[in-house]
């Protein structure tokens, strides 16, 4: 069933994951500034009885064992805010259960994915970390209050309990799934 609307560049994309028993979205809602429009096509073309399953990432659900707060800002003041001032929820992942029964799916139920430093080997951790740190340091730093010499400095600090054997950080990724109630 063809997607819907003139912005198809992203749902093309998201469109390939829907088959009419099953809908995938992977990566996206949280990087996007039109997640109702891309659940709803998706919702649309999935069948009845159908089941969809999210990956709605949320930044607000990273975490490291430091017990110095000013490492939360990072994430909070950083990514968080910078997504906010560019009209991008970075913790949807929190709120899609809700986004879910509100379009009265049934069966709705959220997992986590843990990727830890426990899991994960430390340097392959560090290393997503730092690239997320190379490919969006403009961007946040753009896109945020908080400074570019404080934001090196605080994922200086978060790669630096990654990388150290005593530190853990976690990533808790939310995987959401729900059911689409049968016409009738």
């Amino acid at each position: 069933m063809p997607l819907r609307g003139t912005s198809l560049g992203l749902h093309r994309r998201v469109a390939l994951w829907c088959e009419p028993g099953v809908g995938t979205i992977r990566h996206v809602l949280h990087a996007v500034t039109n997640p109702n429009e891309i659940l709803d096509e998706m919702l649309r073309v999935l069948k009845p009885g159908g089941r969809l399953h999210v990956l709605p990432e949320d930044y607000g659900m990273i975490h490291d064992s430091s017990s110095a707060r000013e490492l939360d800002r990072l994430w909070q003041a950083g990514w968080i805010e910078a997504g906010r001032n560019t009209g991008i929820d970075l913790c949807i992942g929190r709120k899609l259960p809700a986004m879910l029964l509100q379009r009265r799916l049934c069966d709705v139920q959220t997992d986590f994915v843990v990727i830890d430093s426990l899991r994960v080997d430390r340097t392959l951790l560090t290393q997503v970390f730092a690239h997320w740190r190379d490919l969006a340091g403009a961007w946040l730093t753009d896109n945020t209050s908080v400074h570019r010499s404080e934001l090196r400095a605080l994922f200086a600090g978060f790669l630096a309990i990654a990388d150290d054997p005593a530190g853990y950080v976690v990533w808790q990724v939310p995987i959401v799934s729900a059911v689409k109630p049968a016409s009738g």
